[in-house]
């Protein structure tokens, strides 16, 4: 990795969705544990692919089973803290417990640990500072009031503010909740979504998770959309229409190509299962993405 610069991965996952920031420290904050590959399999395990880090910060955004599957690969021991919505803290244990047959002392030890614990405010969440790169500040939103049964709107919506880059991680929330969002924690979450310049679409693209406002509201360099098998990603045109685009390397292996010759081209939108796992360097002024496949 390069020196001072952050990375993110976005992993090719066909359940739920996964994606993993490395600081320049080499602490890791992690955002969902969906698990299989379009291209590995059902098998495929994104926290084992990473030789097991301590992570220092676990973000569920909702408590939908197919985001926390591969919780289970984590040793409760190796995550130093955790954020979900704690206003559906019942949802998050029945979730975990459906799929936990042998591994109730796990769904135990994460409840004393974390479940119990209210979620802090919404706003800043996170901040770090590093010796050779710019600080990095998360900004966390969330439904805090009774908002219906359905969970994808209690998603957790998590900003990454380091030098000049915004990414905006958005779980599972659709329209009415990421408006009750903006609604309630305008100006602040407003501004931040206008300087969002890598966007990871809400609800794997499908309609259900489009916003009208992002029209007027949402101008990113690029939209990543991590898709899940048999599930429709109804909404591309939508967010073409209004991402600008930005350059692709493709990854291989430990080293990366140019896309050129014979097409030097911007992507404005990236999926897992056509470009499979993303990457996104970080740096005070810019950033690069690779991708594996697609390209």
């Amino acid at each position: 990795m390069t020196r001072g610069a952050l990375e993110l991965i976005v992993w090719d996952v066909r359940e739920g969705s996964a994606a993993t920031l490395i600081l320049p420290d080499g602490r890791v904050v992690w955002f969902d544990c969906g698990k299989g590959s379009f291209i590995n399999g059902e098998n495929f395990l994104p926290y084992k692919s990473l030789k097991s880090p301590i992570i220092d910060l676990l973000v569920l955004s909702h408590p939908h089973k197919n985001h926390l599957k591969d919780f289970w690969n984590i040793p409760s021991s190796n995550i130093n803290d955790c954020l979900f919505n704690s206003t559906v803290s019942n949802e998050y244990m029945d979730a975990l417990r459906s799929f936990s047959e042998n591994r109730g002392d796990i769904a135990e030890t994460f409840a004393k640990r974390f479940i119990m614990k209210p979620s802090p405010y919404c706003g800043i969440i996170r901040a770090y500072k590093f010796p050779f790169a710019p600080p990095l500040t998360l900004f966390g939103y969330w439904v805090d009031d009774y908002f219906g049964d359905n969970f994808n709107n209690y998603s957790v919506v998590v900003f990454l503010s380091t030098g000049k880059n915004i990414v905006c991680l958005t779980g599972d929330i659709e329209e009415e909740g990421f408006d009750f969002l903006l609604t309630k924690h305008t100006p602040f979450f407003d501004e931040l979504l206008r300087k969002t310049n890598i966007f990871l679409a809400l609800h794997h693209g499908n309609k259900k998770g489009w916003f009208s406002k992002f029209s007027s509201l949402l101008r990113p360099e690029i939209t990543i959309i991590s898709e899940n098998e048999g599930k429709e990603t109804d909404a591309l045109s939508f967010y073409e229409n209004i991402t600008a685009g930005h350059i692709v390397q493709k990854e291989i292996k430990d080293s990366t190509e140019w896309l050129f010759p014979p097409v030097f081209k911007k992507n404005k939108i990236l999926t897992t299962k056509a470009n499979g796992t993303i990457k996104i360097v970080l740096t005070e002024k810019e950033f690069s993405l690779f991708a594996t496949r697609g390209l």
